[in-house]
């Protein structure tokens, strides 16, 4: 089974995102598009864990209003880090498991090739210094400053 992520789960997953990698010099996870690069992912290539997905991103939903009274995205930056911290230190597999999940999900379009849905703008790779260069590749998708470093 697949599907769209409802606004509020599109929310929560973005707001997640942006605190597992948070905004400095380069933007945040959710800003730079991983939410929307997991959404494609699962819909592509992993469909059979779609509802497994949403079911933590509502668990994720139900502790915010549990500790806080608030939706996950209304809550400020340090508690949904509390939120999310107790996810991972939980004593219930299913939201640990999860937490793992999206972390690696989280990771994995932040740092991933634009061309997969994430990475926009390939913020992240021009934080580490990568500069694709490769043949035939001529940065024309704004990719690349072409200086093969960071901001040139």
């Amino acid at each position: 089974m697949s599907g769209s992520l409802s606004n509020q789960q599109q929310a929560t997953l973005s707001a997640a995102a942006d605190r597992i990698v948070p905004a400095d010099s380069f933007p945040a996870a959710g800003t730079a598009g991983a939410a929307d690069y997991i959404q494609r992912l699962l819909n592509r290539d992993m469909p059979h864990r779609w509802a497994e997905f949403v079911a933590g991103l509502e668990r994720l939903s139900t502790d915010a209003l549990a500790a806080h009274g608030l939706a996950f995205v209304e809550l400020t930056a340090p508690q949904q880090d509390e939120v999310l911290e107790q996810q991972d230190g939980s004593s219930d597999v299913a939201r640990r498991r999860f937490f793992a999940w999206l972390v690696e999900l989280v990771l994995e379009g932040y740092y991933a090739d634009p061309a997969n849905g994430g990475n926009a703008g390939a913020a992240s790779w021009r934080m580490v210094g990568y500069d694709p260069n490769i043949p035939g590749y001529d940065g024309s998708d704004g990719n690349s400053n072409g200086k093969g470093g960071p901001r040139g």
